[in-house]
């Protein structure tokens, strides 16, 4: 019961070592707790076993040891003093994971909404860039029309030259 008091928020950092022997010690106090008649002797050892649960960081089962103990023996402060302090860190550690998963779905929805103006933005760029060709594809659609009809005109005023050349010919031999 003395160890109660130690634990703070951080928990135990264990060696491989350190948390073979406690799952050893955690065995042999359920054994134990199995065969015990004497409520005291149960308690302790629920108790001891939620010290030894916790130690190892798993805090539901540390939570389910304090509150046997405290079912054989309700005066044990130190294992409502244990079963507050690992109620606490669950409390933090749902309220932090609550946060992540809070901070995660923000990041995601930041991302979505940068991609979804990054494709706004290509879009825009896509139907600027086609407006400029289809702008061009009209440009030289009129210059080849201007350059058709001035060929057209070349072609007529020609024609004209030869006609009126002729007349000139035709005027000369008659006078």
């Amino acid at each position: 019961p003395q160890l109660s008091k130690v634990f703070n928020e951080e928990g135990y950092k264990l060696e491989a070592a350190v948390d073979s022997s406690l799952v050893q010690a955690i065995q042999t106090l359920a054994t134990a707790g199995k065969s015990q008649t004497d409520t005291a002797k149960y308690s302790s050892i629920y108790h001891n076993m939620g010290v030894t649960v916790h130690m190892r960081g798993e805090l539901e089962n540390a939570a389910e040891a304090y509150k046997e103990a405290l079912r054989k023996n309700p005066a044990d402060e130190d294992a409502r003093y244990n079963l507050a302090v690992i109620l606490h860190q669950m409390k933090n550690n749902q309220n932090q994971q609550n946060q992540q998963q809070e901070q995660q779905e923000e990041k995601q929805e930041e991302e979505q909404q940068q991609q979804e103006q990054q494709q706004q933005e290509e879009n825009k760029e896509q139907e600027q860039k086609e407006q400029e060709e289809q702008q061009q594809n009209n440009d030289e659609q009129q210059q080849q029309q201007q350059q058709q009809q001035s060929a057209s005109e070349e072609e007529n005023d020609k024609e004209k030259m030869e006609q009126m050349l002729k007349a000139l010919l035709q005027d000369e031999r008659e006078i």
